[in-house]
């Protein structure tokens, strides 16, 4: 039954911790039996110096497997891997495991440690047309993803980013003009693939960058809600969705979109004293996103799609 397979998995995850919990349930162990004595004694008796000893020897215990934890590689040591404490550590330290068999349990996790974009596995493909997605936090817009992954692509010699309208310029001031200048949603770059391992050369790609931004000028009011009709058919153009019925007693924001800050509800930001990124550079630590402000991000994605949606149906893509 479903319970009992449960209860298995549950088991089954005890008894592969439990080897690695022993060294911390015997330094609580310790620790604890050394405060029970050197709390219940005189000071200066014997079992102060007791107590020193145990509470010495449960932090040997502790420091003894976080530094036998940087050499779990070794196949004896191996069982240190499967404590969520250890990996939790690591994490701490940016420890990376290598070794020639895979630990019992893994942390996944997504490639902003590396590359946020997820078009490196891409570019190694050699795929001749790439379309990202970019809404990562960059209030600034100085497109740090993008620069982040032409940066790797230059170190292993993958390949090179070039402007299709003018192949001669140089990246730095076509992302400059992007960020500063651009009246699109999207970036366009040729894409030039260094010659494979043979000498074979592949034909040059394309990479679309679609950068979550207000384009300069934007003035559209805040939307409603999203509505089954409007999803089933074609977005609106950008001022054309259902404005927010202005409800104070609810907390819907009556203005630009520009303007719209992050927080729950409008008395939340004491007079604008807390209010915050506004829309759409909402920080990462704002987990507090409403229906209304989901509602404005999908408007704005599509808004921001539909150029390039329409070029590159002219393409033929």
């Amino acid at each position: 039954s479903r319970q009992q397979h449960w209860i298995s998995r549950w088991l089954q995850g005890l008894m592969d911790r439990l080897p690695a919990a022993c060294p911390f349930l015997v330094g609580h162990t310790l620790i604890f039996v050394g405060a029970t004595v050197g709390g219940t004694n005189v000071v200066g008796s014997r079992s102060c110096s007791i107590y020193v000893w145990l509470v010495y020897v449960g932090l040997l215990v502790y420091a003894s497997v976080a530094i036998l934890s940087f050499f779990a590689y070794i196949r004896p040591l191996q069982w240190l891997m499967r404590s969520p404490m250890i990996q939790q550590f690591q994490m701490l330290f940016m420890h990376r495991y290598k070794a020639a068999v895979p630990p019992p349990y893994l942390y996944i996790s997504d490639g902003g440690l590396i590359e946020p974009l997820g078009i490196f596995p891409l570019l190694r493909r050699r795929m001749r047309r790439i379309v990202v997605s970019d809404a990562a936090e960059d209030p600034e817009l100085t497109m740090r993803c993008l620069r982040d992954a032409l940066a790797i692509c230059r170190e292993e010699r993958l390949c090179s980013f070039y402007d299709p309208d003018d192949p001669h310029r140089d990246m730095e001031f076509v992302l400059q003009d992007f960020s500063r200048l651009g009246a699109s949603g999207f970036l366009h770059l040729g894409i030039r693939y260094e010659p494979m391992a043979d000498g074979a050369r592949t034909p040059d790609g394309e990479l679309f960058c679609l950068r979550m931004r207000l384009l300069p000028g934007d003035a559209v009011p805040v939307r409603a809600l999203l509505t089954e009709d409007e999803l089933l058919g074609q977005p609106p153009p950008p001022g054309y969705a259902p404005p927010a019925p202005p409800d104070p007693s609810a907390g819907v924001f009556e203005g630009p979109r520009s303007a719209y800050t992050g927080a729950c509800c409008p008395s939340w930001e004491c007079g604008g004293f807390l209010a915050g990124r506004r829309f759409p550079n909402y920080g990462v630590g704002n987990q507090f996103l409403t229906p209304l402000h989901f509602a404005n991000l999908c408007g704005l994605g599509a808004e921001l799609s539909r150029p390039l949606v329409d070029k590159m149906r002219g393409r033929g893509a």
